[in-house]
């Protein structure tokens, strides 16, 4: 499929010394033999860096922001005028930690940022862009093993020890702040170039946790078939459909022109889109929410009472937004972790919302 490219690119390839970071996901960096060998062989000069981070283990107790600031430190001590780009591969977890890392990089002038941004990628493997949670995409068996990890986690989280995963929870603060960060830098600076490998028959992460409708309208997205969440990384000759899997991933680290042709456009993006270019008159958006003990029945009738009092030519630049997150009694709300759930609810729904008027939020 790529033999034309690469017989096009070999004297490009010979030149090039990129400096290769591989972010792995829950499981450690183990299960990644096989793409550094894919990653050799589009640059055959380049130097790998593989590191191993404390959220291989699911029930480590570190902070992924602590994740970020070691890899921060790993490129500040690696990186050297002679390489000629910055590539961060993330598989998984590692997706949204490429991210981050680009973004702190930034905030502190990196020159490997720089770099990363200029000349480099960042390319993720099956990445939770958006977080994880429970829904009816998992399989039997990873639905009942994340609930039993949700209940185990939460009952940890009373003494103070959060697992390390509940920073890649949907809503959390981790990844809310990151897609602010991220969205708020691509309203005013050119952005690296962002590759997202999906796996067609992903049992881990839904389509919509999988791609971050809110910050990835601009990233490149190409499908990996026969892939799950696991299986995805699995390219050796040896796996089944790997040699499938291993042809994506070159397209990844290839040219752009050849990304292009290959590149597809997920149904839930050109919607995402859509929404916002019906949005295009809006300057104004009201959050109407509701309290504990109460079903929300009354927000649409104040929301049309705030409409009604707007002066008639500003109605079409006003939105009102009366989502719910459900009835809450005050038993539930005693407990610390759906009280957090709702929160994480808003993050969610007040980003989407920014997401969809680029360059009026402030």
């Amino acid at each position: 499929m790529i033999e034309e490219q690469k017989n096009q690119s070999a004297g490009n390839l010979e030149s090039r010394r990129p400096l290769v970071l591989i972010i792995h996901g829950v499981g450690g960096p183990r299960i990644l033999s096989s793409v550094q060998v894919i990653v050799k062989r589009a640059y055959p000069s380049a130097e790998i860096l593989l590191p191993r981070l404390p959220h291989r283990r699911v029930f480590s107790f570190d902070r992924l922001s602590d994740a970020v600031a070691d890899l921060v430190q790993l490129l500040n001590d690696q990186w050297h005028e002679h390489y000629s780009e910055l590539v961060i591969i993330g598989h998984s977890a590692g997706g949204p930690l490429a991210r981050a890392v680009y973004l702190a990089g930034e905030k502190n002038e990196a020159p490997w940022a720089k770099s990363l941004q200029a000349k480099g990628r960042i390319v993720m493997l099956a990445g939770m862009n958006r977080g994880w949670q429970i829904s009816h995409h998992l399989s039997i068996g990873q639905a009942i093993a994340w609930s039993f990890g949700s209940v185990l986690g939460h009952a940890l989280s009373l003494f103070g020890l959060p697992p390390i995963l509940f920073d890649l929870r949907r809503g959390s603060h981790f990844l809310t702040r990151l897609r602010f960060e991220w969205l708020d830098r691509a309203q005013k600076h050119r952005m690296p170039l962002v590759v997202q490998l999906l796996g067609t028959i992903d049992d881990m992460v839904g389509p919509e946790d999988a791609i971050d409708l809110v910050t990835g309208e601009n990233f490149r997205y190409l499908d990996v078939p026969f892939s799950g969440h696991r299986s995805v990384v699995e390219m050796s000759a040896d796996r089944e459909h790997g040699d499938t899997r291993a042809e994506v991933l070159q397209i990844a680290l290839g040219p752009q022109a050849q990304i292009a042709e290959y590149e597809v456009r997920p149904w839930t993006l050109s919607q995402q889109i859509a929404n916002r270019q019906h949005q295009e008159t809006v300057e104004h958006v009201v959050f109407v929410i509701h309290g504990i003990r109460d079903r929300g029945f009354w927000t649409d009738k104040i929301a049309r009472h705030i409409w009604r009092r707007c002066p008639a030519e500003q109605r079409g630049t006003l939105e009102r937004v009366t989502a719910s997150y459900g009835y809450l009694g005050m038993g539930p709300f005693m407990f610390p972790w759906v009280r957090r759930k709702k929160v994480e609810w808003l993050a969610d729904t007040v980003l989407v919302k920014f997401a969809q008027m680029p360059g009026k939020v402030q």
